[in-house]
C-alpha cells in the first residue's frame, strides 16, 4: 500500500509540476480536444498570480503527503527485521525506483537530446562555454513552438523524478536501501538487469546468535543515533544465503505450488555490482555502462534550455553524496574500484571506449548488455574519464548561464553544485585539482562575460526607452560609454528590487578572527548543503514572475545577480586553489566553517541561522577585493584650506548650516549669519575633477579664488530633492539634501553622520560591508536656482559613476 500511495503521489505531484510549468512559460492545455492554445499577452497579472497560488498550494500539499508516506516507510525500516527489509527494497526498486524514478529521466535525456552522448555532453558544454566566451549577446537557440511546448511538458515527469529521488535520500536512513540507490544512479556499471537470472528464496527470518541460540535476523543500529550502523558490505542477503538462483522460465514454470517463497532480482544485481572486484571478468561480462548515471550526468551539464532539470540534479546529487562518507561516495561515483580492469584488455581492443559500450536506443532497466562492458572500462578506468566526466559536470552546474529576459543572458551560481564538488573531491587530490583548474577557467570566462553585459543592456534599453530621450548625448560616442559605464555601477553598488543589500553590500568580514590583517579581507557564501526544505521551495517557485514589469527594473535585476555570481565564483576559485595546494586540509573532517587567507578557520555554526550553519564562506580574491572597495581612492585629493581657482567652472551659490565641529575650517566670519543659534555661511557648490569641494569667497582676494572647506569624491555622493518646503514657511529658499557613504568612520567637514540609520544586523561570525552615511542640507535661492543645482549635481554624478564602471569594466576585461 505505501507503494501504491507513493506512485498516485508521484502522478498528482507530476501533473502540478506540468501545470506551474506551462503557466510559466505563457502556455497552457485547453481542457477539451487537447487544443494548444498560447495565453493572451493582455491577461491581468492578477489572474495568473491567482493560477500560480493554486498550483503552488496544491503542489506543496501532495509534497507534504509524499513527505508523510516516506516518512511512514522510514519507520517501517526502522522496525529493524532484516528480512522483511529485504523484500521492501526489492518491491521498492522493481515498483516504484526503476519504473517512476530512472526510466522517465532515461527517457526524456534521450529523447530530447542527440544521439551521440558523449558529443552531446560536450556540443551542450561547449555552447555554455561559447556564451560565456562571445558575451551575453549570444542568440538564444531557436526551437519550433510544437517542440518547446512537447519539451516543457515531458519535462515534468523527469523533474517529478529528480525530486522524488532527493526527497528519498533526504527522508530515509536504510543505510542498504542507500547504497543500492546509489549504486544504479551512479556507479559507472549497472548490471545486464534483462531479468534471466533471479533468486527465489524462502523469507531468511531465523538466525543462529552468538551462543548457538536461535533468534531473528534484525538491523544493527547505531545506540546514539538509532541509524543502522555503515558497513562496508551490506548485511543484507537478498536470498543469497539460503536461496537458489534460476533463469525466469524455470522460477515461473516453478512457482506454482509454492508458497511464501521470494524473489529477488535488482537487489542481488546491484549489490553484485557494488560489492564487485575490478578483476571480476564474469562480474564485469553482466554489466553494462550506467545510462542512469549517464543522464544525470547530461543533467548537471544541460545547457541553458535546461536550466530546471540542472539545478533539481544539484539537489539530487548533494542530498547523495551527503548520505556517505566522502571517500566511499567518491570512490564509487568516480569508479576507483574498476581502473585496474582496463590493464586486462588486450591491446587491439584499447581503443574502445565508454562510447563503444553506451548506445542510444539503451532503455534502462530490460535492456540486454549488446556490447562487451569491458571496453567501458579501457580508456575510461586508466584515464580517469569517470572521474573528469563527473567533475566536468559538476563545474557547469556550479558555473552557468540562462537566458531571462529579451535575449539578455544571465551568470548563475550554484551553491549546492560548489558543495557537491568540494565533498566528493576533498579526499582526492587528482579531483580537487581538476576542479580548481577547471573552475579557474570558468571564472575567467565568467569576467569576460559580465563585461558584455551591460552592452546588452544598453542594446535592449535602446529599443524600448531610449526614442523618448531629449538627451543629445543619447547620440554621441561619448553618450554610449556614459551609459555602459553606468550600468556597470548599478549592477555592483545599486540595491536591485527585491533584494535587501546590493553586490558589494553582500560581502562579509569576519569579526573577532584570530590573525586578521588590516587588509580588505571580505567573504561571500561560496557552498551551501541542501535540506529537504530547499526541495519544496525550488519545485515550488515561480521564476516567471520574480522579474520586475519594468524594464529598466528587470535587467538591473539581472546584471546585478551575474554580478554576484562572478563575485562568488572568484572566491570559489581562490578557495580551491588554496585546497589543492595544500592536499585538501582545510577541508578534513569540516561542515560549515568559513577560511581567511592566511588558512585559519573559524567555525560558523551557530545557534540562529539555518543558511550559516549549513554554508561555506571564502574570502573573495584581494583583487576583486580592491577594484570592488578601492578603486575610486585617491591620494591627491584636494585639502581644506587651499586655494582654487574658481574662473572659468561652475561655480553655484548655496547656504549651508556650519556645526560647531566645523566653525575652524571656516575664515571669514563676515561671510556668515547667526539665527535661532544656528550658524549659516555662504558657499560655493564647485566640481574639481572627481571631487565636489565647497569653498568661501577668498578673503581679501579679487574673487576669482576660493577656499576649499571641505571636499568629497563625487562616486562617494547622491543628491535628493527636498519633497516639500517646511511647513509653514514662506520662504522661497530650496534645498537638496546631499548623501556621502563611506568605509570610513569620519565623515567630510560639514557633514554630519546620520544618527537614524539602520545598523546591520551581524551575520553569524560575519559583519556585512556597512557603509557610513553623513548628510548635509545644501540651501539656494529659490526652486529655480535649486532645479539648475540639481540637474547639474545629477550629470556630475552619473559621469563620475560611469567613469567608475568603465574602469571596472576594463579589469574584468583585463582579467582573462
Amino acid at each position: 500500500p505505501i507503494f501504491t500511495k507513493l506512485a498516485q503521489l508521484w502522478g498528482v505531484i507530476e501533473e502540478k509540476i506540468r501545470d506551474i510549468d506551462l503557466l510559466r512559460e505563457g502556455k497552457t492545455d485547453a481542457a477539451f480536444g487537447g487544443i494548444r492554445v498560447k495565453s493572451s499577452k493582455s491577461m491581468e497579472k492578477a489572474k495568473t498570480e491567482t493560477k500560480r497560488k493554486r498550483y503552488t498550494d496544491t503542489l506543496r500539499d501532495s509534497i507534504a503527503d509524499l513527505q508523510d508516506e516516506l516518512l511512514l516507510l522510514e519507520d517501517v525500516f526502522r522496525v529493524g527485521l532484516t528480512s522483511l527489509n529485504e523484500q521492501i527494497i526489492e518491491m521498492m526498486l522493481a515498483t516504484f525506483v526503476y519504473p517512476l524514478l530512472l526510466q522517465p529521466l532515461l527517457l526524456y535525456m534521450q529523447r530530447f537530446t542527440s544521439p551521440e552522448t558523449e558529443q552531446s555532453r560536450r556540443k551542450s558544454n561547449q555552447f555554455m562555454l561559447d556564451i560565456l566566451v562571445q558575451g551575453a549577446s549570444t542568440p538564444k537557440p531557436e526551437m519550433d513552438e510544437d517542440e518547446e511546448l512537447g519539451r516543457i511538458q515531458e519535462a515534468a515527469p523527469a523533474k517529478t523524478a529528480l525530486f522524488t529521488l532527493s526527497a528519498v535520500f533526504q527522508l530515509l536512513s536504510n543505510q542498504p536501501l542507500m547504497r543500492l540507490l546509489l549504486t544504479a544512479l551512479f556507479h559507472p556499471m549497472a548490471p545486464d538487469s534483462s531479468g534471466e537470472t533471479m533468486i527465489r528464496a524462502k523469507p531468511d527470518v531465523a538466525c543462529l546468535l552468538p551462543g548457538g541460540k536461535l533468534g531473528v535476523r534484525t538491523d544493527i543500529f547505531d545506540s546514539e543515533s538509532s541509524a543502522p550502523i555503515m558497513m562496508e558490505q551490506s548485511p543484507y542477503s537478498f536470498g543469497n544465503v539460503t536461496g537458489e538462483k534460476r533463469v525466469k522460465s524455470e522460477i515461473i514454470a516453478a512457482m506454482d505450488g509454492i508458497d511464501g517463497s521470494c524473489v529477488y532480482v535488482l537487489s542481488p544485481a546491484l549489490t553484485e555490482v557494488l560489492e564487485g572486484q575490478a578483476g571480476d571478468v564474469s562480474l564485469m561480462a553482466k554489466t553494462r555502462a550506467n545510462p542512469y548515471r549517464r543522464a544525470i550526468m547530461k543533467c548537471l551539464s544541460a545547457g541553458p534550455g535546461m536550466s530546471s532539470l540542472r539545478q533539481l540534479s544539484v539537489l539530487l546529487f548533494d542530498s547523495v553524496v551527503m548520505k556517505f562518507e566522502p571517500k566511499f561516495v567518491s570512490d564509487l561515483i568516480f569508479g576507483a574500484s574498476l581502473k585496474t580492469f582496463g590493464d586486462e584488455i588486450p591491446m587491439d581492443e584499447r581503443n574502445l571506449d565508454s562510447r563503444e559500450a553506451f548506445f542510444a536506443n539503451n532503455r534502462g532497466m530490460g535492456a540486454r548488455n549488446h556490447r562487451n562492458s569491458r571496453h567501458s572500462l579501457g580508456r575510461s578506468g586508466r584515464d580517469g574519464n569517470f572521474m573528469n566526466e563527473v567533475v566536468s559536470s559538476l563545474c557547469c552546474g556550479v558555473i552557468n548561464v540562462a537566458a531571462n529576459y529579451n535575449g539578455l543572458w544571465e551568470v548563475v551560481y550554484d551553491g549546492v553544485a560548489a558543495h557537491s564538488l568540494l565533498w566528493i573531491s576533498k579526499v582526492n587530490n587528482k579531483a580537487m585539482d581538476l576542479a580548481s583548474k577547471s573552475i579557474e577557467q570558468r571564472r575567467r570566462m565568467t569576467s569576460s562575460f559580465l563585461a558584455e553585459i551591460p552592452l546588452v543592456m544598453d542594446t535592449i534599453l535602446d529599443m524600448t526607452e531610449r526614442q523618448s530621450h531629449d538627451d543629445a548625448d543619447d547620440t554621441s560616442n561619448d553618450g554610449n560609454d556614459t551609459r555602459i559605464g553606468l550600468h556597470v555601477d548599478k549592477i555592483f553598488y545599486d540595491v536591485a528590487q527585491g533584494k535587501q543589500y546590493s553586490t558589494v553590500g553582500e560581502l562579509l568580514k569576519l569579526k573577532d578572527t584570530v590573525g586578521k590583517t588590516d587588509t580588505d579581507e571580505y567573504a561571500v557564501s561560496v557552498a551551501v548543503q541542501t535540506k529537504f526544505d530547499d526541495l519544496q521551495q525550488r519545485m515550488c517557485e515561480f521564476g516567471g514572475l520574480s522579474l520586475s514589469d519594468e524594464i529598466k527594473i528587470a535587467i538591473h535585476q539581472i546584471g546585478a545577480d551575474s554580478a554576484m555570481a562572478y563575485v562568488k565564483i572568484d572566491a570559489f576559485s581562490t578557495f580551491l586553489k588554496e585546497l589543492a595546494a595544500t592536499n585538501s586540509a582545510a577541508l578534513q573532517g569540516q561542515q560549515a566553517f568559513t577560511i581567511t587567507r592566511n588558512g585559519l578557520i573559524t567555525s560558523t555554526k551557530l545557534a540562529s541561522g539555518l543558511d550559516v550553519n549549513r554554508s561555506i564562506f571564502a574570502p573573495v580574491s584581494p583583487k576583486v577585493c580592491t577594484n570592488l572597495l578601492r578603486l575610486d581612492e585617491y591620494h591627491d585629493a584636494p585639502r581644506p584650506g587651499t586655494v582654487v581657482g574658481l574662473v572659468g567652472r561652475t561655480a553655484i551659490p548655496c547656504v549651508c548650516e556650519v556645526p560647531d565641529s566645523s566653525a575652524p575650517l571656516f575664515t571669514d566670519d563676515a561671510a556668515s549669519v547667526i539665527s535661532d543659534g544656528v550658524t549659516w555661511q555662504s558657499l560655493y557648490l564647485v566640481f574639481l575633477g572627481r571631487f565636489m569641494i565647497l569653498a568661501e569667497p577668498e578673503r581679501g582676494g579679487s574673487g576669482g579664488n576660493g577656499r576649499i572647506v571641505t571636499a568629497c569624491q563625487l562616486t562617494k555622493l547622491s543628491v535628493e530633492r527636498d519633497p516639500l518646503p517646511p511647513a509653514g514657511n514662506a520662504s522661497p529658499a530650496r534645498r537638496l539634501l546631499a548623501v556621502h557613504t563611506s568605509l570610513e568612520d569620519t565623515p567630510p567637514g560639514l557633514f554630519q553622520n546620520e544618527e537614524t540609520q539602520k545598523k546591520v544586523a551581524p551575520f553569524g561570525p560575519f559583519n556585512r560591508l556597512y557603509y557610513k552615511m553623513s548628510t548635509l542640507d545644501l540651501w539656494f535661492e529659490d526652486l529655480n536656482a535649486a532645479e539648475h543645482a540639481f540637474r547639474i549635481m545629477h550629470a556630475k554624478l552619473n559621469r563620475a559613476r560611469s567613469k567608475r564602471g568603465l574602469r571596472l569594466r576594463d579589469k574584468l576585461q583585463e582579467d582573462l
